[in-house]
């Protein structure tokens, strides 16, 4: 698939197939991994859900920039109040 979503969770992850996503999805584990994760060579788009926090969207941000310096499309999604998780269950 062109397109990947990262998530720091394993359970956002695994919301984000339960809501029909059709592309590759990987969970980080730690929100060091988002920051750290590489770009893929047959993959054009990344999409990054970031928990809440400055830390989160940091990192981010860094494999933003990396996947953006290699000619890729890359946006980060942030709840203000929820991981994606619980964004993507109505929030709680």
């Amino acid at each position: 698939s062109e397109h990947v979503a990262i998530y720091e969770g394993v359970e956002d992850a695994l919301s984000l197939l339960s809501v029909g996503w059709e592309h590759r999805v990987w969970a980080c584990v730690a929100v060091e991994d988002v920051g750290k994760f590489p770009v893929l060579p047959d993959a054009k788009t990344i999409m990054i859900f970031a928990d809440p926090g400055e830390i989160e969207l940091k990192q981010a941000a860094s494999t933003a920039e990396r996947w953006k310096a290699a000619g890729r499309h890359a946006k980060i999604f942030q709840s203000k109040d929820h991981d994606i998780n619980d964004a993507l269950r109505g929030g709680s």
